[in-house]
Order: structure tokens, then C-alpha cells, then sequence
């Protein structure tokens, strides 16, 4: 959905099988995707009448996973990798390694919560970023280490 609103692709680009199983929109695919889990995944209320024994599972159906599966494999094929030798995708990488090293030597700028259960500061560091939003972690590392951005996010408000 963010590629599509970035134009970066069009819904007419995705595989006519993902379109028609998934849908075409946002909203579609969402509620494909919890229907048809809610679907498949009945049998773990316990109220389909089946006898007790079987671990129901949760999950998709085989025709929604493969949809699913197809569309990650073009998202990789035709958007991430390719994006992954972009200029924008360095200066992300570059901006996350500048995070991570700052909060392993600086663990008191990591909130508390990412310290639980005993977590080192790698750890901390680590679920600390994971949680980040670009904008948040682009500005942070501006703050830091001005111009590591490299001006490759323009529509990021830097202040």
C-alpha cells in the first residue's frame, strides 16, 4: 500500500491472482486476509462440533496463503531488492548503524521497557529501533550526525 501511494507501482502491476484473491485496495486486503484467517481458523473456537483431540491452528487458507506468498515474493522481486541498492536504502542503512552503535554506548537514552527480563544493551538497542518510525529515527539521527540523511528523505520534517 505505501509503494502504491508513493507511485512507485500501480494495483495494475501487482499479479492479476493476488489482485483478484486479495483485492485491489488497502481496505480489501485487510479484510481479505481477517476473514479469511477468522475462516480457516474456526476449528480453534472449539465450536465447530469436531471431536476433541485435533490442536486446531490458526491460519490462512491455502488459496489466500498462496496469494500472500506470491505478493511477497513480487514485492522482493520488483520492489525491495532493487530498492535495496538505492541511494535512499544506503543512507537508511547508515542511519540505523549510527543508531545502534549511539544507544549500545549510550544505554540510559533507552527508555526503560526495552531493558525487561534482563536485556543487554544490544538487545535494548535493537527493540528500541525496531519500534521507531522512519521519521522519528531519520530526525534522531539528524540530530546526531547532521546531513547522514544525505537529503534523500526530503518529505521528512527534520524539526
Amino acid at each position: 500500500a505505501d509503494a502504491i501511494r508513493a507511485g512507485m507501482l500501480k494495483v495494475s502491476d501487482l499479479p492479476a491472482e493476488v489482485n483478484q484473491t486479495l483485492g485491489t485496495t488497502h481496505s480489501r486486503r485487510i479484510n481479505s486476509l481477517v476473514t479469511d484467517i477468522v475462516s480457516a481458523s474456526w476449528a480453534a473456537s472449539g465450536e465447530d462440533g469436531k471431536p476433541q483431540g485435533e490442536i486446531p491452528a490458526i491460519t490462512m487458507s491455502p488459496r489466500v496463503q498462496q496469494a500472500m506468498v506470491q505478493l511477497r515474493e513480487y514485492m522482493f522481486e520488483q520492489l525491495y531488492l532493487p530498492l535495496g541498492r538505492s541511494e535512499e536504502s544506503e543512507a537508511a542503512r547508515d542511519i540505523v548503524r549510527l543508531l545502534y552503535r549511539h544507544f549500545v554506548q549510550n544505554p540510559e537514552e533507552v527508555p526503560p521497557p526495552y531493558f525487561g527480563q534482563g536485556a543487554t544493551p544490544q538487545q535494548a538497542a535493537t527493540d528500541y529501533l525496531a519500534g521507531m518510525t522512519d521519521h522519528y529515527a531519520i530526525r534522531l539521527a539528524e540530530r546526531l550526525r547532521p546531513g547522514i540523511s544525505r537529503g534523500v528523505f526530503a518529505g521528512v520534517t527534520l524539526d
